[in-house]
């Protein structure tokens, strides 16, 4: 079901499970206030609502919004207990967002053409001390290279794991020794372990793998911290 847009807010809402025509009300009417956080004309603004059953889910009311601001898009997910909160985290999430897409903008106009933004040192620890800190990609729903490549910008990401809209593929943006974008695919299946070995012997600031263990595309790398991070597809 969709709520039309109201007048020029260009506001789409749809929904999956028993979400009611108050919470859909409610999230065109939050969400519409963002435009005005927006640093250039909006043209389209997409907000999905999800409330999943069942006892084994932790948090099943999920929010999520795209807008397109002059040809660029700004996403935001949020997954809590009650739709309205959801709504609530998510636009707090996307005012945020947007803040840092029009900090970024403002740095891309100032900085050099090509020059990429500076990134603070690593702190090197030995492999035996490392730790594992996992947790799931930033993602709504398919995205395309240019959304990815937009995202991992907006977030201040070296690299950024996505699902391909086109060909539901897993795959990595991320940036090249010059600042440029690149796309990674293609990755070798291999265990968590492999992955972190490979990591270690290769010198390398992140791994692209299939996981052995659940056929998605995954991602190992070094925080800045010293350990050892893994990202896993946000569905997965």
């Amino acid at each position: 079901m969709t709520i039309p847009p109201r007048d020029d807010d260009q506001v789409i809402v749809t929904t999956k499970g028993e979400v009611s025509e108050g919470a859909k009300a409610y999230a065109a009417s939050k969400v519409s206030r963002l435009h005005q956080h927006a640093h250039g004309p909006v043209l389209l603004t997409r907000v999905k609502l999800t409330y999943a059953e069942g006892e084994d889910v932790e948090r099943n009311a999920i929010a999520e919004a795209a807008m397109d601001v002059d040809g660029r898009l700004v996403r935001g997910q949020v997954a809590t207990h009650r739709i309205e909160e959801a709504v609530d985290l998510l636009v707090d999430r996307m005012i945020r967002q947007l803040d840092q897409a029009a900090a970024k903008a403002r740095t891309r106009e100032r900085r050099p053409s090509g020059e990429p933004a500076p990134r603070p040192d690593r702190v090197i620890i030995s492999p035996e001390e490392r730790e594992v800190v996992a947790h799931k990609s930033f993602a709504i729903d398919r995205a395309t290279l240019e959304e990815a490549a937009f995202d991992m910008e907006v977030l201040d990401y070296d690299f950024f794991l996505f699902t391909e809209a086109d060909d539901g593929r897993d795959k990595v943006v991320f940036r090249g020794p010059e600042g440029d974008v690149q796309l990674a695919t293609g990755p070798p299946t291999e265990t968590v372990e492999e992955a972190l070995e490979r990591l270690d012997a290769g010198g390398e600031p992140f791994v692209f793998f299939c996981d052995a263990d659940t056929g998605r595309g995954a991602v190992a790398y070094l925080r800045y911290d010293g350990h050892y991070g893994l990202i896993r597809p946000a569905d997965g």
